[in-house]
């Protein structure tokens, strides 16, 4: 019985596991002969070896120095020097918060001609992971199959802590420990973290940004994606703080840059840190998903981004201070679209389902599985109870929490634990960080536009909701008018005086401020919802039951464990790709396709007239094709996701072609499931990243201090 629904389960899954996966580096001797007949001409040693230099001493992920293990992008070194190259987007926060009026470094881009001239990426971190070490047997001492969710969960906690402490003693690096496969299997991951980062050179937004919202997700693509940072040290070439005296760093090593190019078919390699995949869920919450979740976020996100839109090509002032915001938030809006179109055109939920059906027929037939007869039954009845609440949680997430001054003023909620008998040190301390909070919304804050995505918020959370709070109730245009003109929450200078003058008497006062209200309503229907999180623990057991009997049945298929921003590698091959009848895609883009777009006009489309004029002589020197043109960006069928932005692209040779940035618009939904057919990621080709470099930032002294291929 069991051969026959293996067979029958492996028809399915067969294209889903047809080169898909992000390996663990450590453990990359199980992938290498594979890598190697895919056209890989290197040894695992070559790529993880912690006993000399390596390719993953050459990758980095870029995190904020308050979340050291959640690497928001990766990258790459790329000299001697602690040169680091990664996307424009990942690095758009820190462009932002350089520009002024006076140096607009998004409109203009950002060109260091030496050392003193690059600017401080403040709060930004850049971490090397020096070894991963599977510690399962450590984190589940003590751990039996008898135990709660709860108090398994705490027993590893407390393994985990011994760990990490024994890890990082003696020494500056700093350790965690992840779960993997479900908190089945946990693997601890050593890093050293620079906070010493400084922007180096950036392209004007018009190129690392190049086709915006209408291009976000999509192939054919003409994005000059790229910016770069470099890594300073102590005397001691160790992680230090800001100080002026700090020196570049000198890495283990550094990744060599091919000019050759691409071909299709080439071998490609993607290393660096993707956030959150999927790939495991059954098909009752992929239709959740698909039906429900989605298009609530979608719904609520492209009316606060049309307001957005609409202010921002109106004011260049609003659009500066925008910027980032939209970008984030747009990021996440298309991603959901895309998502929910992949589920359907795709009909993943329906092959899902017969895959569950499969696997259920065999734990029904297995008598040593009786025990989890009922599983699937009892999974999709839990999850349904909490999906009710996730609903109405990701309503308040995508509405109230949308609108700024209840986001900031839900933090000042902290302030509620104080009174005059209270700690005066940690009274200091909570002030400090919502001063931080403060700082960052006020920075980049327009009230007018911010009024118009509030009142668009609230009104959006009092169409989708029977169940409104006391303070929502007297809610109307007229009443946000008073709120705005009263609030701390809408006003720097009222902030501040609030802030600076702070003791625990003042609560009172913010009890009657109306954004704060409506903050702890907001935070009390949350804890109205905690049967959410009472069915969390029951739905982790359940799903780890799920997977677990998915790979003792599915024994053709090698499972890799879910993206959790740890260190991984993709290998595919560079390849067009034909998502629908009659249309073909080519695995390459080039400055022609940049021009064309130019010529239609749309704001999403302009680029700077010194690029035109470089187009226009048409010297491209070393960075062209064997036919003249210059390329732009290619694709390849490496398995990536959010966090990958910035990961180094290789050869077979490990040499640096590129630099990954997006996934196309078809195979999106590749987080959930992953189809070799149309899933390809996108990348910045390094020749236009040099020739951008060298023509249009004049910027040759960077050039100079890369070591390139023969």
């Amino acid at each position: 019985m069991k051969q026959l629904i293996t067979i029958l389960f492996a028809c399915i899954t067969l294209n889903a596991s047809a080169k898909e996966g992000m390996w663990l580096p450590f453990l990359l001797e199980n992938n290498i002969a594979d890598m190697q007949d895919f056209g890989l001409r290197l040894s695992a040693d070559d790529i993880y070896n912690i006993n000399q230099a390596c390719i993953k001493d050459a990758i980095v992920g870029f995190v904020h120095n308050d979340s050291p293990f959640w690497h928001f992008c990766s990258g790459s070194v790329i000299s001697a020097q602690g040169l680091v190259v990664t996307n424009h987007h990942c690095g758009l926060d820190a462009i932002r918060a350089n520009s002024t009026q006076h140096h607009n470094y998004l409109a203009d881009g950002f060109w260091a001609s030496n050392y003193d001239e690059e600017l401080p990426a403040e709060g930004i971190g850049i971490c090397f992971l020096r070894r991963m070490e599977d510690v399962t047997s450590r984190a589940l001492k003590g751990v039996t199959k008898q135990m709660d969710s709860q108090t398994r969960k705490s027993i590893i906690s407390e393994n985990i802590n011994q760990i990490v402490a024994e890890a990082e003693r003696g020494t500056t690096y700093k350790a965690n420990v992840d779960g993997f496969y479900e908190d089945t299997e946990f693997y601890l991951s050593v890093y050293e973290i620079f906070t010493d980062v400084r922007i180096v050179a950036a392209p004007p937004m018009s190129i690392g940004n190049f086709g915006g919202e209408t291009d976000n997700w999509m192939w054919p693509r003409h994005t000059g994606d790229f910016c770069m940072f470099r890594i300073y040290a102590n005397t001691q070439n160790q992680p230090a703080k800001y100080s002026p005296n700090n020196k570049p760093y000198k890495p283990i090593t550094h990744l060599k840059i091919s000019t050759k190019g691409v071909s299709e078919n080439d071998f490609a390699m993607v290393m660096g840190y993707p956030a959150v995949t999927n790939e495991y869920l059954p098909a009752f919450q992929l239709q959740a998903i698909e039906q429900k979740i989605d298009p609530l976020v979608i719904d609520a996100r492209t009316q606060l981004l049309n307001i957005m839109r609409s202010e921002m090509e109106a004011d260049e002032t609003v659009f500066l201070k925008y910027a980032s915001k939209r970008s984030h938030m747009s990021n996440g809006w298309k991603k959901k679209i895309g998502e929910r179109r992949g589920l359907q055109t795709l009909n993943i939920v329906n092959q899902r389902a017969h895959s569950d059906s499969l696997l259920n027929a065999w734990i029904l037939s297995t008598d040593s599985l009786k025990p989890y007869k009922n599983l699937m039954a009892t999974y999709q009845r839990l999850y349904n109870i909490r999906l009710d609440y996730q609903l109405a949680l990701t309503l308040i997430s995508e509405s109230l929490l949308a609108a700024e001054p209840i986001y900031l003023a839900e933090k000042f909620l902290a302030l509620d634990a104080f009174d005059k008998q209270s700690d005066a040190k940690k009274i200091a301390r909570t002030i400090n960080s919502l001063k931080n909070d403060a700082d960052e919304m006020f920075a980049d804050y327009d009230q007018s536009l911010d009024q118009q995505l509030t009142l668009t918020a609230l009104r959006f959370y009092l169409q989708h909701t029977n169940s409104i709070s006391q303070e929502l109730k007297k809610f109307d245009a007229k009443q946000l008018d008073k709120m705005y003109a009263s609030s701390i929450f809408t006003d720097s200078y009222r902030m501040a005086s609030f802030l600076n003058s702070y003791t625990p008497k003042m609560n009172k006062k913010l009890e009657k401020d109306p954004f704060y209200a409506i903050a702890k309503e907001c935070n009390s229907m949350v804890q109205q919802l905690k049967i959410y999180h009472q069915t969390d623990n029951a739905i982790d057991s359940l799903q780890q039951l799920y997977l677990m009997l998915q790979r003792q049945f599915d024994t053709t298929r090698v499972f890799f464990p879910d993206a959790n921003s740890t260190f991984r590698v993709s290998y595919g091959k560079v390849l067009g790709y034909t998502p629908n009848d009659g249309v073909s895609y080519s695995y390459v883009t080039t400055l022609d396709g940049v021009m064309e777009k130019v010529g239609q006009g749309s704001h999403d489309y302009m680029v700077p007239q010194k690029l035109r004029s470089l187009y226009n002589s048409r010297n491209y020197g070393q960075y062209a094709m064997s036919d003249g043109r210059l390329p732009v960006c290619f694709i390849s069928t490496n398995h990536t996701s959010g966090g990958n932005s910035g990961s180094a692209s290789l050869n077979a040779n490990g040499e640096l072609i590129g630099l990954n940035f997006d996934r196309a618009w078809d195979g999106i939904v590749s987080d959930m499931q992953y189809n070799p057919n149309i899933c390809r990621n996108i990348t910045v080709d390094i020749r236009y990243v040099l020739f951008l470099i060298e023509k249009l930032g004049e910027a040759t002294w960077l050039i100079d201090e890369m070591d390139f291929a023969k």
